[in-house]
């Protein structure tokens, strides 16, 4: 399963835009809910471990028990440390 922004489409082809939410931010967490919801997966999400890079991810990251900031950039880096989250470089 795969959650992302999907792009837009008319009469068979991509139009450039959006269809729906663009994942980022706590908009990627809600994403991620629903599609997990939509599959019937149940998940210990204190339990649950998260890896991302960016600071879009913050939402994502947010969701797991135990969230890890791998090879961040500039913007998470410091979110990670100022909240105690393990970075990876």
């Amino acid at each position: 399963m795969a959650v992302g922004t999907k792009p837009a489409v008319h009469k068979g082809r991509y139009t450039g835009g959006v269809d729906g939410m663009v994942s980022i931010d706590e908009n990627k967490a809600s994403l991620a809910r629903a599609a997990l919801a939509d599959h019937k997966i149940d998940v210990d999400f204190a339990a649950s471990w998260a890896y991302a890079d960016g600071s879009t991810d913050v939402g994502l990251l947010e969701m797991a028990g135990h969230p890890v900031a791998f090879f961040p950039d500039e913007f998470l880096k410091p979110i990670a440390l100022e909240r105690g989250w393990p970075v990876v470089e």
